[in-house]
């Protein structure tokens, strides 16, 4: 008898465990994850707004400000089903540089590392940015410590020079300021 109650008392918790986790997430097919959105996985979820500061074949690094408001920073996967195009809505044969000013939008699905990985569902270039800028950008990258995320905190142009401001996102240091002359 004692085994019978032991048994039922077991098969009673299974039960109430089962209940209380079928209607985890509902909206989305019970799954709880918003990743079974087909909406989202065509639009994607907005993420960062930035620059480029690091291309490594199929793969972009971009720092900048998050949907959040935080700066961050994102290794982005570039496949064949990554949209390009230029915030004036032209779609020509865009090829990614270090310096572009850039909106991303990813998968939703980010692994939580530093700086995090995402895939690219979406990369909007900022066509109004002056090329010269964009230069000066990667000038100045050029000139620290590649293995490093850097966010381009500001870059002011004085005549045919640029002072580019970068901020290293792992480190506690003063902020590099660093003149350019893009001609």
């Amino acid at each position: 008898m004692k085994y019978m109650k032991f048994f039922l008392f077991v098969s009673f918790f299974f039960l109430l465990m089962a209940c209380g986790t079928a209607n985890n997430g509902a909206t989305n097919g019970g799954t709880g994850s918003d990743q079974d959105d087909p909406a989202q996985e065509e639009e994607g979820v907005k993420d960062i707004t930035g620059h480029i500061v690091s291309i490594d074949e199929n793969r972009i690094l971009v720092t900048g400000e998050n949907a959040h408001n935080s700066v961050s920073a994102t290794w982005y996967t570039i496949d064949d089903n990554t949209l390009i195009t230029l915030a004036s809505g032209r779609e020509p044969g865009i090829v990614l540089q270090v310096g572009m000013k850039v909106e991303t939008w990813n998968t939703g699905i980010v692994l939580e590392s530093f700086p995090s990985q995402a895939s690219a569902v979406k990369i909007i270039v900022d066509d109004s940015q002056p090329l010269k800028e964009r230069e000066a950008i990667e000038q100045a990258l050029s000139e620290v410590d590649p293995s490093q995320p850097w966010l381009v905190a500001t870059v002011e142009e004085e005549g045919d020079m640029y002072k580019v401001t970068l901020k290293n996102l792992l480190s506690d240091d003063e902020e590099v300021e660093i003149e350019v002359k893009v001609e």
